[in-house]
């Protein structure tokens, strides 16, 4: 069993995955005991005279919720599931095929936008400072305001004002189709603290490395919004980006920008329920033609991450 390390309820909407809002950023651990109590304040009848609250269904900003929205290929975004012509029921909201559960008591003139989903779009993310293809999967007016919920085409999900997203063109979408992302998931026999030093910890950053073909060293202070330097064993620069989401034990999420192309490498970390063993997904990309040799590489460096950290569990290196 894996725990949930978030259950977001804001205004009617429950969701379960990790996020934070744009507009009200709050500590993701200590606000979960806040969180329940507005469920039971919501779930109490409203009386007549009061003031209802605005809604709070856009900009929220979940990329680490890769098992509800896994990554998604260009040639397969049009597949995913979604919800048309209606509102989404809670289940849908669980299940992946919507986002947002609108509480149709509290807020009844809420409705479908005439918009036939999924969508590709752009985004501008205000965490990540770039543009960010979305699938759009979902879209709602509420309280006069119209909100889309969407997809990361890398994995995750969130929401934002529909005059916040571009939709693609044709011509758009037929030029990405041949980009694709690694996606692995692996079981390891160790904590998930564990996993996360040897990932961060400058001791293992050269033996970490040698699982990549070309032997690349990670170097950060492994702070959000820190740079990151990526190094061959000679000390050649191969690449340098920035760390736009660092929860520690949990996430990472490292981007860059190569002359006007995005490419992102995610590492999500699952806590067993007793916790002493964890499953690591990793998302990379995208590729195009050298898809398969970076796989091959990826798959060489979670293997070594796997033997490092289940060593330091065993020997306490």
């Amino acid at each position: 069993m894996k725990k949930n390390y978030c259950v977001l309820i804001a205004m009617g909407l429950l969701s379960f995955f990790s996020c934070d809002n744009l507009e009200h950023n709050t500590d993701k651990e200590n606000n979960i005991a806040t969180e329940t109590k507005q469920l039971s304040a919501e779930s109490e009848p409203q009386k007549e005279n009061e003031r209802r609250e605005p809604h709070n269904y856009g900009g929220w900003y979940c990329p680490d919720n890769l098992n509800g929205f896994p990554v998604v290929d260009f040639s397969d975004w049009a597949d995913v599931p979604v919800v048309n012509g209606r509102m989404a029921t809670q289940e849908e909201t669980w299940n992946g095929s919507s986002l947002m559960f609108i509480d149709m008591a509290k807020y009844p003139d809420a409705k479908p936008m005439d918009i036939t989903t999924p969508k590709l779009a752009r985004y501008y993310n205000e965490y990540t400072q770039k543009d960010e293809l979305i699938i759009v999967i979902q879209a709602v007016t509420v309280e006069n305001d119209s909100v889309v919920g969407f997809r990361y085409i890398n994995g995750g999900n969130g929401s934002a004002r529909f005059n916040e997203v571009e939709f693609l063109t044709d011509s758009e979408v037929e030029n990405l189709k041949s980009s694709r992302f690694i996606s692995q998931t692996i079981a390891i026999d160790a904590k998930a603290k564990d996993i996360y030093k040897v990932i961060t910890d400058s001791i293992y950053a050269t033996r970490l490395g040698e699982g990549f073909y070309e032997k690349a060293i990670y170097d950060s202070d492994w702070n959000r919004d820190s740079k990151v330097v990526v190094k061959d064993a000679t000390g050649v620069v191969l690449r340098t980006g920035r760390l736009t989401a660092v929860w520690p034990s949990l996430y990472i999420q490292i981007d860059y920008n190569f002359d006007g192309a995005n490419y992102v490498e995610k590492l999500f970390l699952s806590r067993s329920e007793e916790g002493e063993s964890t499953e690591l997904i990793l998302v990379a990309g995208p590729f195009n033609d050298d898809f398969n040799e970076e796989k091959k590489s990826w798959n060489s460096w979670v293997y070594t991450l796997k033997v490092l950290s289940e060593q330091r569990k065993w020997i306490g290196i």
